[in-house]
Parts: C-alpha cells; structure tokens; sequence
C-alpha cells in the first residue's frame, strides 16, 4: 500500500543508455556502419565513434558537422583503427574515453570481411584474414575492457554460424567464437549478446553482391531491410536493459535475426530437420501420390521409367543452373564458362540432391 510503481518503456532507456557513454561500432566506416552511426543518433546517442580498417578517417577530435543525417549537436568521430591490432585497440579503446571525458557506453561490434571458398580451396591466409575483425577482434576487446570497462556489447555475428554456408567454413567459424565470446561474457556477468543476421539490403556485405539476393531467395529467406534490421537491435538492446537480463538464465547469448520464407526454405530440407520441427506445419502436405511412371512394377515398365528419368536429367539440370545464374545455359556450354564458380556448383549439388530430379 502507498506504492506507484512506474514503468518505463524499454526504448527510451535503452536511448538514454547510448546517450549517458560513448558509443563504439567496429567496421564503422563501411554503409552498415553509417547506417548504425544515423540510428544510434536518432536513439539519442550524443557520441559515436566510428572505427575502421579502410575509408575515410579522423583524428580523435571531434567532427563538428556528421553530415545531414546526423543531428547538429552529436558528436560523429570516424578513426581508422584495426581491431585486430593491439595498439589500435589500446589507443581507441582507453585513450578516446578519456579525451571524451565519458565512459563506454556501448559497442557494437560490427566488422567482417568475406574470403569464401570450397573446403578444398581454403588457405590459413583466407582463415586469417576472416578471423581478424570477428574472433581475433572480439578476444582483443575483451582484454582492452579489463582496463576500461563497457556498458554493453554486442557482437554482429552471421546465419553462416547458425546454419553453416557453402564456401564459408572460415566465415562461419569466425562467427560462432562470436557467439561463444557473448556466452562467456554473459557468465562473467557483462551485458553482451550475439546476433546472428541474415544478409542485409542496401547495408553490409552482402549488398556488394548483385547476385546474393537472387541466391538468399533460393535458399527460402529473404534479405533484412535495413528499418527491421534496426528494430531487431533495438530489441535485442532492450534484452540486455532487462532486469535480471545479465543472468545467463534470463537472456539468451545468442539471437537470430532472419527473414525465413518458412515453405520455400523447409521444401529444401527434405526431410525437415529436427532443429526446425516447430515450423514443419508451415510446409505443405506433400501429396504422397507417386506418377504411374514411377512406380515401376514389372522389368518393361521399370525400364520405360529409367528412360524416362534419363531423359528428364538435361532439362531439369538445366532448371536448376538457370535458377542459380539467372538464364539459360546451353547443353554444349561449359558450366565454368557461363559463370558458375565453385560455390554456385555446391548450390547445384544441394540443389539436385533436394530432390529436383526423379
């Protein structure tokens, strides 16, 4: 009795969180991280910095003028610093909090590069090269925090790490020590998640590659537009502003962000696996009825349905590398010469063994 309990909604303190500290966002110099840096204004973060490998870089001063997407009174530095790099990391991670006179509030750690290839064709350089900014990076700021601690972290990990993906072993690999990085910090009791996107349109990687929407489509998902990609952050922020959000057994380590077409995907999957039973009522009944051709009783009608099968075989081939190159391939045209690398050939493997042919 004569207590009012107010509740606040969990966006304002999640701004309010991003306005009290300096905001970090790795990969910051790249068209995710000035999608991040416009967001993060808009939520009311006062100072961000941007920090990169590549692209245009500052001082540690402050950039009066962010640009026309940036509100007049936010503070906007973009630094070229390599996370992988001990010395970047000293020099943005405990000197910039200093000179800005405020402590971390919050860093998303959004770097990532792409060195893909079939298993065969991977190279420790290629390993190497992807584990920089992503396990490398990630075990480089948790040193860098003992010495000036953060907020919250969150740590941009990929689908790759969920589900695996042709080509991208070391992609995937480097992910999933991202979202093992989050779980362990969750146990020392720091606010950090992992976030395993899908591919992002108009921002990140993937939108360099024209064919990457064509390729996400077949697979049965869809590329995040960039306002659903922000509102899951959004959301997953306010996770970690829960109460009791830093007990491993409130909040999840790890979050996937992914726009699945829940038929068309689990229609490749044939037959559903178990990690996706809760959604196989979303994939239509197949009709269990089997073409007379097919069900071959005797030696003649089994060998009229072997020809009809064979015959079958160059024209849905041909389906399915038009549907991995978007256009028809003649029957004498080299698969390489027409355009299908390494990975498009494991997505015409996978795709055959699916079940396109009889």
């Amino acid at each position: 009795m004569g207590k009012v309990v107010i509740a606040q909604p969990a966006a304002s303190q999640q701004a309010r969180s991003s306005d009290s500290g300096l905001v970090l966002v790795t990969g910051g110099l790249g068209n995710l991280g000035g999608l991040l840096a416009q967001w993060l204004v808009q939520q009311g973060a006062q100072h961000v910095a941007l920090l990169g490998r590549s692209g245009k870089a500052s001082s540690l001063a402050a950039q009066p003028d962010g640009g026309s997407v940036f509100s007049s009174d936010a503070c906007v530095q973009m630094i070229m610093a390599d996370v992988a790099v001990a010395e970047d990391l000293q020099r943005v991670f405990v000197a910039l909090p200093r000179q800005a006179q405020r402590p971390v509030g919050l860093v998303l750690h959004a770097g990532g590069v792409l060195a893909d290839a079939t298993l065969g064709n991977q190279s420790m350089a290629a390993m190497r090269r992807v584990a920089a900014p992503k396990s490398v990076g990630a075990a480089g700021w948790q040193l860098a925090v003992q010495q000036q601690p953060a907020g919250s972290q969150v740590f941009f990990s990929s689908i790759a790490a969920l589900l695996g993906s042709p080509g991208q072993a070391n992609y995937a690999a480097a992910n999933a020590a991202l979202d093992a990085a989050a779980q362990a910090l969750q146990a020392q009791g720091v606010a950090a998640v992992s976030v395993q996107w899908g591919a992002w349109a108009g921002a990140g990687m993937a939108a360099q590659d024209a064919q990457t929407a064509a390729r996400v489509e077949r697979m049965g998902m869809a590329m995040i537009q960039p306002q659903r990609g922000l509102a899951a952050l959004s959301d997953a922020l306010q996770a970690l502003h829960a109460p009791g959000a830093c007990a491993a057994a409130h909040a999840p380590a790890a979050l996937a962000a992914i726009p699945f077409r829940w038929p068309a995907f689990l229609a490749r999957q044939a037959p559903v696996p178990a990690f996706f039973s809760e959604f196989a009522s979303m994939l239509p009944a197949a009709s269990g009825a089997q073409p007379a051709a097919l069900r071959p009783t005797q030696p003649a009608a089994a060998a009229a349905a072997a020809t009809v099968r064979l015959a079958a075989v160059p024209e849905q081939v041909g389906e399915a590398v038009a549907s991995i190159l978007g256009r028809r391939v003649g029957e004498d045209e080299p698969l390489v010469a027409a355009g299908l690398d390494s990975l498009g050939s494991v997505e015409l493997r996978n795709a055959l063994q699916v079940g396109t042919l009889p």
